[in-house]
């Protein structure tokens, strides 16, 4: 018996158990996991007090999770508070000059969070 994905991938499976497993497997990329974790982290002094943050792109993933430790907690990841992050992109506008921050970010999709990425570290130089 023949399925067909959502996607146009065309699987071949003998069981009911396997077909309702491939079915879920088309209409949810990420299957019945949670998403990867983004690659490429990337942090760049963008301003005196600013902090541009790169990530890729997580295929299925609904949105971002970015975290900082640093400043006044450096041994503490905290969530960055603001908008929902829905693109792989970000300025950080809430650094100070002289001092140094780690960031991760981690993808998730219908309400499981997937791993975090590695951590960068980034230092704002004081003028």
């Amino acid at each position: 018996m023949r399925t067909r994905c959502e996607r146009g991938r065309r699987w071949q499976a003998g069981s009911a158990l396997v077909l309702a497993t491939l079915a879920l497997a088309c209409a949810d990329p990420t299957g019945p996991f949670p998403p990867g974790p983004p690659g490429q982290l990337a942090a760049v002094v963008a301003g005196p007090a600013a902090i541009r943050l790169t990530w890729s792109l997580v295929p299925g993933a609904e949105e971002y999770r970015l975290e900082r430790a640093g400043g006044t907690f450096p041994s503490d990841f905290r969530k960055l508070d603001g908008e929902r992050l829905t693109v792989p992109t970000f300025l950080d506008r809430d650094v100070h000059p002289g001092l140094t921050y780690r960031y991760r970010v981690a993808a998730s999709a219908r309400g499981k969070q997937g791993g975090y990425s590695d951590s960068v570290l980034v230092s704002l130089n004081t003028p």
